[in-house]
């Protein structure tokens, strides 16, 4: 079935881009063009320039861009791009509209290079290249092409096989130097790091931290990252380490060894959810705390009960599951993951 890719805005020639482009803002007075960052979005999935689309049309509202959404199409037989121009305005102040750039690419067949130089030569001046790599990271993923990305954006519960996949990650680290990684399995579980935290901040936990007998995790079947990544940040704050692991397609389960040589479990289970983490719950000397995704709002449920018997409940913001919403908050952020690289070798070694 032919999909119709009218959405991206006009057709034009590659070779005529900058020209239409300056033609679109010409005819168009009561706009103007903002950008701060060049965001690309790369995918080798069927018809993802036009899912892309309206995710690109949730991130500009945050963030000025000029945004480039490519898909590649590895079953062609002669290389041939096709290629839109479009713009995503918002209005400034009720009055005007403040607008971003799009240029979407359509490469129908393979060749080293084609994607590199396509999306390399129609970037918008100096600006920092921020890339959104979805889906396994193919053989269009080397080092000359992510040598020139500032911000690498992807997503390992997406991955076939995150271990593998991932020491291309840490290779791509090691070859560039100011390369920031950025894996939307991690944004996923920031709020429930925030949430874990929190708690662990009450005096009554606080005090009795040495005292963890257990930790069980529940997560979503594609979650498995994001419950790993979990389990690294938390041996990395308590200064725990692994002493034995064992994995099914439902379960993770590790034996933590503590700095004064106690043994920890923690266990995480895999079901049916929308939500990568849908709860935690860590066992302690006559405590427990649990935290747990609200069905209905987009809230985490903070529960500290002491014998038995609740003692405290508080709630606070949780992630969003939309992958756009995800990456806004991201950028909005715009740190340089210096935890995420702090847990990355213990991450490793758990997954």
């Amino acid at each position: 079935m032919s999909l119709d890719y009218s959405l991206l805005g006009t057709e034009v020639p590659i070779n005529n881009i900058d020209k239409e482009l300056h033609k679109l803002w010409q005819e168009d007075e009561g706009s103007s063009k903002a950008s701060l960052i060049n965001f690309a979005i790369y995918s080798e999935e069927e018809g993802s320039i036009l899912k892309n689309y309206s995710a690109v049309e949730k991130i500009t509202r945050e963030h000025s861009c000029r945004a480039i959404l490519m898909e590649l199409d590895r079953d062609g037989n002669s290389p041939e791009i096709r290629s839109w121009i479009t713009a995503h305005c918002n209005l400034s102040g009720g009055k005007k509209a403040v607008c971003c750039e799009q240029i979407a690419f359509l490469v129908q067949g393979y060749k080293p290079g084609i994607i590199r130089h396509t999306m390399f030569s129609h970037l918008d001046g100096d600006l920092p290249l921020v890339v959104w790599w979805q889906g396994d990271l193919s053989e269009s993923f080397r080092e000359r092409f992510y040598a020139n990305v500032d911000r690498l954006l992807f997503d390992s519960s997406a991955w076939k096989n995150p271990k593998s996949e991932y020491l291309k990650i840490v290779q791509a680290i090691s070859d560039t130097k100011g390369l920031v990684v950025q894996d939307l399995a991690w944004t996923r579980s920031f709020h429930m790091r925030l949430a874990f935290a929190g708690i662990v901040d009450q005096p009554e936990v606080l005090n009795r931290l040495d005292t963890i007998k257990k930790i069980e995790i529940v997560s979503s079947n594609t979650g498995r990252t994001s419950a790993i990544l979990l389990v690294s940040w938390i041996a990395e704050a308590l200064d725990y380490q692994c002493s034995k692991k064992s994995n099914s397609s439902q379960s993770d389960s590790f034996q933590m060894l503590t700095k004064v040589g106690e043994i920890i479990e923690i266990n995480i289970t895999y079901g049916e959810s929308i939500y990568a983490i849908k709860s935690v719950n860590v066992e302690l000397e006559a405590t427990v705390f649990k935290l747990s995704r609200e069905n209905e709002r987009q809230l985490i449920c903070q529960e500290l009960y002491r014998n038995g018997e609740l003692s405290l409940k508080m709630h606070c913001l949780a992630d969003s599951p939309n992958d756009a919403e995800l990456v806004t908050d991201q950028l909005s952020r715009g740190e340089k993951n210096s935890l995420f690289r702090k847990v990355l070798p213990s991450f490793l070694e758990l997954l």
